[in-house]
């Protein structure tokens, strides 16, 4: 099976600013950011596409698949930063909670949110479930957090490293197959 992990493209947000799952649009250069996701898939023919049902990535599960069936996943959604989101995180690491959570965020909740491990668990329930599919290529839409998940159950990775591992940026593709490539 070849897992292809897509990130969205850039959000309409400041840079510095923490959104998780706040449910942004993007930027104005959406269609020039997809059409260079659709060259690095390169016509691949997916048995199966899933996204995370977030608009950023909707908008872009719809342009890229317009002619399939996306399965929109909840367990798919970036990590709930609670009553962080759309703070900046200057501001959130100068406050206890925050030095604390950076210091212990896989199993520490954000004030109103989930812990790393929350998220991770979340991505595992979903990934044990593809794993009894039988596709050949798999998409999958979604965003930097899950993506970095994924990374580290496929490569079996403990989770205290998976921000070791090199994430992808906006508009990213990274297909397993075995081992990883960038596209």
């Amino acid at each position: 099976m070849s897992v292809y992990l897509i990130r969205h493209t850039k959000v309409n947000c400041p840079a510095g600013i923490c959104y998780g799952s706040t449910d942004l649009d993007v930027t104005a250069d959406f269609g020039h950011e997809m059409k260079r996701i659709n060259q690095k898939l390169n016509a691949v023919v997916f048995d199966e596409v899933y996204s995370s049902p977030l608009y950023r990535c909707r908008k872009l599960a719809d342009a890229l698949f317009n002619n399939q069936d996306i399965k929109f996943d909840e367990r798919l959604k970036e990590m709930d930063f609670g009553q962080w989101e759309l703070k900046s995180w200057d501001d959130i690491c100068q406050t206890p909670e925050g030095k604390y959570w950076m210091d212990h965020y896989i199993n520490t909740a954000c004030p109103g949110g989930e812990s790393f491990w929350e998220l991770h668990q979340r991505v595992s329930s979903f990934y044990h479930e593809l794993k009894k599919h039988d596709n050949q290529n798999t998409a999958i839409v979604t965003h930097n957090g899950v993506i970095r998940v994924f990374k580290s159950l496929l490569m079996q990775v403990d989770i205290g490293d998976v921000f070791t591992m090199k994430g992808l940026e906006y508009g990213g593709v990274a297909c397993f197959q075995g081992n990883w490539e960038d596209l």
